[in-house]
């Protein structure tokens, strides 16, 4: 018993972790991951007074945690995949996702999405951006004004701009942007062009494909090896929420 107290230790840690107010996909790694090691130190005190019935619900346990992980690879893959594909070209119209805006800027995350829009806006000069994205509790400005204003401030023409700041999803950065198209020229698009970062291409597709509306990726960079892999495993709890659960979660 002593030897698994630490393990039962990290088990409940975890599962305070997963109390933290955060994305509900989010929580769910630290909960799924705290049943698990409990589900495992509940058979080992049950295997000493029925050893045959522990094996049996370990082997189950264990083919369900080894079908996780191959789901895991396989959506990891996925993402990969979407993030490596060359973006259109002539798209007519870029809807660029928004990302934190912070108080001396855009973040990290959105300063390499205003890169990717503005790569694409300059060797597609006939090209329209919509900058999607609302203004959080805390944030200073709306993720689009934030865009519109690096944008601009770089050479792009205001005209080329449209500004979208209502959305506080990934799906609503879609919706509402098409409404604005719409809107604006009377016809609205089933196949669009989005910028987004590469880790956040596939569950953008996802969403927009349940919908009917086909999206073609235009993936931004993201420049450090750890904050990659923090939104990559980010990704694939957020995917396999949206699979099992549904909503529109960022």
């Amino acid at each position: 018993m002593k030897k698994a107290l630490p393990f039962w230790l990290l088990s409940a840690l975890l599962y305070l972790l997963a109390l933290i107010p955060t994305y509900a996909y989010l929580r769910l790694i630290p909960a799924g991951l705290a049943t698990v090691i409990a589900l495992y130190l509940a058979l080992s005190l049950l295997s000493a007074r029925r050893p045959d019935l522990a094996h049996g619900l370990r082997s189950i346990l264990t083919t369900f945690v080894i079908l996780g992980i191959t789901l895991g690879i396989i959506t990891g893959s996925q993402i990969l995949l979407a993030g490596a594909q060359p973006p259109p070209e002539d798209a007519p119209y870029i809807i660029v996702l928004g990302a934190k805006a912070d108080l001396d800027g855009p973040s990290a995350t959105l300063q390499e999405r205003i890169d990717a829009a503005y790569d694409y806006l300059t060797a597609h000069p006939d090209t329209i951006a919509i900058v999607s994205g609302g203004k959080g509790a805390d944030e200073p400005t709306s993720e689009a004004e934030c865009m519109y204003d690096a944008l601009t401030a770089r050479g792009i023409a205001p005209s080329r701009i449209w500004i979208e700041d209502q959305a506080t999803s990934t799906w609503e950065n879609i919706r509402y942007s098409l409404d604005l198209i719409e809107a604006k020229t009377g016809t609205r698009p089933t196949t669009i062009a989005v910028v987004t970062s590469e880790f956040h291409l596939y569950r953008t597709q996802r969403h927009c494909l349940d919908r009917g509306i086909t999206v073609q990726g235009i993936p931004a960079t993201t420049q450090t090896p750890d904050r990659y892999l923090h939104y990559f495993i980010r990704e694939i709890a957020g995917i396999w929420h949206y699979l099992i659960l549904g909503g529109t979660y960022r």
